[in-house]
């Protein structure tokens, strides 16, 4: 199964093959620096992609830089960054974890299985923490099509089961990973890429937050 992007990863429709939106990612800012990405899958119904009636939310995503505070009763206080996924809120630097000497991205799902993404050949894949390293899903970046046939970037879907899962967490890791990279290439002095995590929080919709 492939999810092809008609856009850019946080603001557009990932369709099927035959050009129907599955999930609509939209993003907005919400505050200084702060951004907001929610994601909402279609019901199958037909009907336009503004319509609220067509697509149900199955996550969200806030973005604070780590740096975020506000002052509460004369006191600082840091605003972390969060993800809804699965009905629950939880903050991501509790969700997630560095994995191995690259930083790859681990996490348990709502289904209570270990997961983790990591780039291989400069692209994002989702696999199980097992031996096997079992595929979950591959991230295809776009060509444009000089040299080779032109596509657009697509998220490739090995387990079906667990879609949501695999949009809502590639959101994140990508906006960590492109974090990431732009550090390192402002950073000259850097001998090696920032890991993963930025201190971004994951919040899961409709309870209260849940440390992990």
């Amino acid at each position: 199964m492939h999810l092809y992007l008609t856009g850019d990863y946080r603001n557009c429709s990932y369709v099927n093959a035959d050009g129907q939106a599955i999930y609509v990612v939209e993003t907005s800012n919400s505050g200084r620096f702060k951004t907001v990405s929610t994601v909402k899958r279609t019901n199958g119904k037909d009907g336009p992609v503004s319509s609220n009636n067509n697509f149900t939310d199955v996550g969200e995503i806030v973005f604070n830089p780590p740096t975020s505070l506000i002052q509460l009763d004369g006191a600082s206080i840091h605003l972390h960054s969060s993800i809804r996924l699965g009905g629950r809120e939880y903050e991501t630097s509790r969700f997630f974890s560095k994995v191995g000497l690259k930083n790859d991205l681990g996490f348990t799902g709502p289904d209570g299985v270990d997961y983790k993404w990591r780039l291989k050949n400069k692209a994002l894949q989702l696999v199980r923490r097992n031996a096997d390293k079992t595929p979950i899903a591959l991230f295809h970046p776009k060509i444009i099509g000089w040299l080779r046939k032109p596509r657009p970037a697509s998220l490739e879907i090995f387990s079906e089961e667990t879609v949501d899962l695999i949009v809502v967490t590639y959101i994140f890791a990508q906006k960590e990973y492109d974090s990431r990279r732009a550090k390192a290439q402002t950073s000259p002095m850097v001998t090696s890429a920032p890991g993963f995590l930025n201190g971004v929080t994951v919040v899961a919709r409709g309870e209260a937050l849940q440390d992990r």
